[in-house]
């Protein structure tokens, strides 16, 4: 997310008098910040639930989830390792059954 997109959602979670002059007219406000068009055109259609969700959200739930391998660096190599043994076993066992048919 973008610096000043994050800046603007943070103000209206915690700011209800700039919250209610946003709601009111977001296009000038978006104008006074200074976004790209396809961020002010979405930023626009964002309503006040909206905005009290991901406030409620943000506090319940943490940035990455548990499984993401950002948050599990030191396992990332499991895989790999499995990968391999499972391509050995299967060399194997092709050679011992498979390769001496032909």
């Amino acid at each position: 997310m973008k610096p000043a997109v994050k800046a603007l959602l943070d103000r209206l979670m915690t700011d209800v008098e700039f919250a209610d002059r946003y709601f009111s007219a977001p296009g000038q406000v978006l104008n006074e910040i200074g976004l790209e068009q396809s961020d002010r055109e979405a930023l626009a259609s964002l309503d006040r639930e909206a905005v009290q969700f991901m406030a409620g959200v943000e506090d319940q739930e943490p940035q990455l989830a548990r499984e993401h391998p950002a948050n599990n660096a030191q396992n990332r190599w499991v895989t790999s390792v499995i990968a391999l043994w499972g391509c050995a076993a299967y060399v194997f066992f092709w050679l011992l059954f498979g390769g001496a048919q032909s």
